[in-house]
């Protein structure tokens, strides 16, 4: 899946986020932080089948620390 990325972060970034939640994020997941900051994927390729609800679904957006429209991490975890 090609991903339409928010930019690049920082190790430092990822640190202070981590400080906030009180825990450590997985590597694969600080390693895409790193690389795309979350972002927008190719909308071609966006829907992928759930065996366990046993549906097709739509990803619309990964969201980073920091993107477009309100769509960061830090906003949805305050939220929910």
């Amino acid at each position: 899946m090609k991903i339409k990325g928010f930019g690049k972060l920082t190790e430092k970034d990822i640190l202070e986020f981590e400080e906030y939640l009180g825990f450590e994020l997985p590597q694969d997941y600080r390693k895409f932080l790193k690389e795309y900051n979350g972002g927008i994927p190719d909308y071609n390729k966006n829907c992928f089948y759930i065996k366990d609800l046993k549906e097709e679904t739509m990803l619309d957006v990964l969201n980073g620390l920091t993107g477009k429209r309100g769509l960061d991490l830090k906003r949805w975890h305050n939220e929910y």
